[in-house]
Order: structure tokens, then C-alpha cells, then sequence
């Protein structure tokens, strides 16, 4: 009982420091409270306060931030999480609380709670396996739609890095209960991934804009890649690619803005499907020996080699790049004595007049 009261009184303490942290100058109720972040409170308190949740979250009406992480929670922390409150939150970040496939079956409004309302939910860091998300899942809490309809998720964020998945779960596949018409960032980096099918892409993801599939260098397919009709940013870094890969084909490469292949194995990298819409292209720390050759990619602005072995700049690059405004070659083996001044000319572009920049040179 004494310790009950004990962190009773730190919980108010708590709340008295959220008030001041949000610019209040008094303590204030439960129901003005939008953000709770664990991770900077003490582990007994954040216990107790997990294992009370169910005494106090009806009352937390404007919560909308909630931050858990590197804490491994209890079956009950668990089952109390969320209970009633899925409406109000926007954020959750669960980071390294070594949630597992079996807490989603155990606890079924956790999957639904998390995939239905929430609008940025990062689970990075944690023991997800593929074989999470089931239509079963997701329906627990759900009346069972006459027209089988899917259910929308608000997800615009969904992160699974560094979660061993081995394959896509069935919640992002055409087998889930879900849609994510709103899912603009998919993180499925260092997974474990082999294979990836991506099927009935155009109606589960129609304004995915960012894929992350960094450090899966077992990925030898993916099926469905090319029929995300918004994906604009591809970050695919540490995956001991020797080139891109055929399924990275010409209908993805036509829409690409961003693309991200730091730390592969390429040496050359020579794309003859026209790239007109790409801006930035980083390969740095990969063995490059030469600027990479795109074809059409007259927009590219930003060229990021650092850690290349690239030796030169060609002095005909601002002709097959007549828009590109920075480059980045820190810690390669380029003389800046031997670059011709005609690279540092100024010149127009779509951006008007400039000069091109050229970051870490060391004199």
C-alpha cells in the first residue's frame, strides 16, 4: 500500500513535470496531456504506471504521443496498452520492447489498435517474425463486414526495422484485413528479408512515396515493386549489391527522386533507363571508380560519391548533368589541382545561376 502511494505521488510528479515541459506553468489534469514518454522515466515508475494504465487512460482524452523504449513490458503492461484509447493517439513508438508475434495473438486489440488509428507507429528493434497480421488478428475486435470489405488503416509511418520478418507479414499483403490508402513511409530495413511479393499494390498502397530496404542482402526478388504507383524514394544501402538488381526496373526507375545505395559493392554504375525525374543519387562508400552514367537524368541536382575510389571528375559531367548543383567526394583519391576551372564555371540551371559545388576536397 505505501508503495502504491509512493508511485501514486511520483505519477503526479510525473504529470507536473509533462505540464512544465509543454509550457504550462501549473499541474495539470490527465485530459491536457498529449504526450507521455517513457523513456525518460525512471523503469519502476514506468512499470507501475503500465501495469495502472487502465485506471487512468479514459481519462487521457488528448494524448497523442506515446514513447516506450528498450523496455520489455509484461503480459498484463501489454493487455492494459491501449485499451479504449486507440481514437486519440497519433504517434506510438515502441522501440526495442521486444514485442513479439505472440503478443499480437495474445492480445488482439494491439494489432488492431495500432494498425487501424494510429497515424506514425515505429516498431524497430523488436522480435517480429513474418508470420504476424492475420485476417484471424485483425477481425478479433472487428464485426465481420457483410461485403468483406478491408479495413482502412491511418497509418502514414510504419517502421520494422531491425526486426527478423524473413518475409512480408500478412497484414501487407493482398492476404490482410487491411488497406493503407494513407501510408506514405514503409521502413522494412535489416530483416532478414529473401523474397518480397508485393500484390494488389495499387489499391493496398496507393501513396507509398519511401521504401527503406537497407541491409537484406539476402533479397534476391521482389515481386510487385514496380506497380507502387507514388514510390519516389528508394533507400536500399547495405545490401552488397555489385548493380542494381533487375527487379529495380525501368517502370520504378522513371519515377524515382531519391535514390540511396551507400555501402554496396558497386563499382560502375551505369543505368540506361531514363531516370528524368531523379534529383539525388548517394553512393558513397561504394567502390566506385567512375561517376555513375544515367541516362535522361537531366534533373539530377545532388551526387553524393564520399568514401568512392573515384579519382576525377569528367569535365563533360555539367553536359550529361546540366542541372546537378553539389557534388560530395570527401575522402576519395581526387587531386584538386587536376580539376579543370571550367567545372566551377557559372552556369544556368533549372534552379538558376549557379556554380558547381564540390564538397571534400582537401586541399
Amino acid at each position: 500500500m505505501k508503495r502504491q502511494k509512493k508511485m501514486e505521488n511520483e505519477w503526479s510528479k510525473l504529470l507536473c513535470k509533462v505540464s512544465r515541459d509543454s509550457g504550462q506553468d501549473n499541474a495539470i489534469s490527465f485530459d491536457t496531456i498529449g504526450i507521455l514518454d517513457f523513456s525518460r522515466t525512471p523503469r519502476e515508475l514506468m512499470h507501475f504506471i503500465l501495469e495502472h494504465y487502465y485506471h487512468v487512460e479514459q481519462q487521457l482524452t488528448s494524448l497523442r504521443d506515446l514513447i516506450i523504449q528498450d523496455e520489455e513490458l509484461t503480459e498484463k503492461e501489454w493487455a492494459n496498452l491501449f485499451r479504449n484509447m486507440e481514437h486519440t493517439l497519433d504517434r506510438v513508438d515502441l522501440v526495442g520492447t521486444k514485442l513479439s508475434s505472440s503478443q499480437f495473438i495474445t492480445h488482439p486489440h494491439l494489432f488492431s489498435s495500432l494498425f487501424q488509428h494510429v497515424q506514425s507507429l515505429n516498431l524497430s528493434h523488436n522480435q517480429l517474425d513474418g508470420s504476424w497480421g492475420s485476417p484471424d488478428e485483425a477481425k478479433t475486435e472487428q464485426k465481420e463486414d457483410p461485403l468483406n470489405e478491408r479495413i482502412e488503416s491511418s497509418l502514414n509511418e510504419l517502421y520494422l526495422s531491425h526486426n527478423p520478418l524473413g518475409k512480408l507479414p500478412p497484414c501487407l499483403s493482398c492476404h490482410g484485413s487491411f488497406s493503407f490508402p494513407h501510408l506514405v513511409i514503409l521502413d522494412i530495413s535489416y530483416c532478414n528479408l529473401t523474397t518480397l511479393s508485393f500484390t494488389k499494390v495499387e489499391s493496398l498502397f496507393p501513396n507509398v512515396e519511401e521504401i527503406n530496404l537497407s541491409g537484406n542482402p539476402s533479397l534476391q526478388d521482389i515481386h510487385g515493386l514496380d506497380r507502387f504507383p507514388s514510390l519516389c524514394s528508394l533507400i536500399a544501402t547495405n545490401n552488397q549489391w555489385t548493380d542494381l538488381p533487375s527487379y529495380i526496373n525501368k517502370d520504378i526507375l522513371s519515377h524515382l527522386v531519391n535514390l540511396e545505395l551507400q555501402n554496396n559493392a558497386i563499382e560502375e554504375l551505369n543505368i540506361s533507363s531514363p531516370m528524368s525525374n531523379l534529383t539525388l543519387l548517394d553512393v558513397s562508400q561504394c567502390p566506385l571508380i567512375h561517376i555513375p552514367n544515367i541516362h535522361e537524368a537531366t534533373h539530377l541536382t545532388y551526387l553524393m560519391a564520399n568514401q568512392t575510389k573515384l579519382t576525377d571528375i569528367p569535365l563533360d559531367i555539367l553536359s550529361i548533368y546540366p542541372n546537378l548543383i553539389q557534388i560530395e567526394v570527401e575522402d576519395t583519391p581526387i587531386i584538386p589541382n587536376e580539376l579543370s576551372d571550367s567545372l566551377f564555371t557559372t552556369r544556368s540551371t533549372l534552379f538558376g545561376d549557379h556554380k558547381l559545388i564540390i564538397k571534400g576536397l582537401s586541399s
